[in-house]
């Protein structure tokens, strides 16, 4: 039991690590760590009484476990993240994906190249893979397809929808691997050819997803090159009326400065007389 709790640490904060870097954080982070936590704590506790209920081995165990902790998993994600819903659907339903994808691929792999491990050796040997599968991935997402998704807004719901519903369909199809494959029917073959047409199928599928995301991101772009455009033509509409303004306030200006220079000017009411002589001092010379 001491073996498969330090398994599903691992496996756990792979989880977080990788929504995270999926997530436009709503919250601060000291309270995104905190809620992180509790998660962390929830999921480690509810596998190991679905493992301690139905014991290891059993696609009882594969089931319950897989269901219960991707619920948790999906409220942790649509609380965290600032996204519009229907964008945080698919990124998780795709997340899924890939989590049952690696998830069958490290159970092959382990069963193809150690055989002979033991069952401890084996659960740690499965978690390296799949850790590797996820950096790997997250590594890609990150450099080449999180700037696109990052740039379409969630406006667009219908084609988010359209694009979760396809996603849901492959994630039926690869728990139903999950479980197989856990509880050992990979030895007869047969589903291991069908479990790789369908990941090369499902390949096909984001590819065509991510053009249309890409073309999302495009025709966002191209929405906001138009707003600014229309703006800027406002803004320069707006700065001509104001220049015509100015001018003919200027104008008003000058023609009331030419009527006050060409006025005549009038002479002072009282103007100033020169003393006359008084008549005595004129007849005494």
């Amino acid at each position: 039991m001491i073996h498969l709790a330090a398994g599903m640490v691992i496996l756990v904060l792979t989880h977080v690590f990788c929504l995270a870097v999926m997530t436009e954080r709503k919250y601060s982070i000291r309270k995104t760590a905190l809620i992180y936590a509790v998660f962390s704590v929830l999921f480690i506790g509810l596998t190991l009484a679905v493992f301690a209920l139905f014991g290891s081995g059993s696609p009882n165990t594969a089931f319950t476990s897989f269901s219960s902790t991707i619920l948790m998993a999906f409220f942790m994600f649509i609380l965290t993240s600032a996204d519009a819903f229907c964008k945080k659907l698919f990124l998780f339903i795709s997340y899924s994906n890939l989590f049952c994808i690696f998830f069958c691929i490290a159970i092959l792999v382990c069963n193809a190249l150690f055989p002979g491990l033991s069952e401890t050796g084996t659960l740690y040997a499965r978690n390296l893979v799949r850790t590797l599968l996820y950096l790997f991935a997250m590594l890609v997402y990150l450099k080449f397809l999180r700037p696109y998704v990052r740039a379409v807004p969630g406006t667009k719901k219908r084609t988010w929808y359209s694009i979760s519903l396809v996603s849901t369909l492959f994630l039926a199809i690869f728990t139903s691997f999950v479980i197989l494959l856990y509880a050992g029917y990979e030895r007869e073959g047969k589903e291991i050819f069908l479990f790789a047409a369908v990941v090369l199928l499902y390949c096909s599928v984001l590819w065509v997803i991510f053009g249309t995301i890409r073309y999302m991101s495009d025709e966002n772009k191209m929405e906001l090159i138009g707003k600014n455009a229309e703006y800027l033509q406002g803004q320069l509409a707006l700065a001509k009326e104001n220049e015509l303004a100015a001018k003919t306030e200027l104008w008003a200006f000058k023609w009331g400065v030419c009527r006050l220079v060409a006025q005549p000017s009038h002479a002072p009411k009282y103007a100033f007389r020169k003393p006359s002589r008084s008549p005595r001092f004129t007849a005494r010379i």
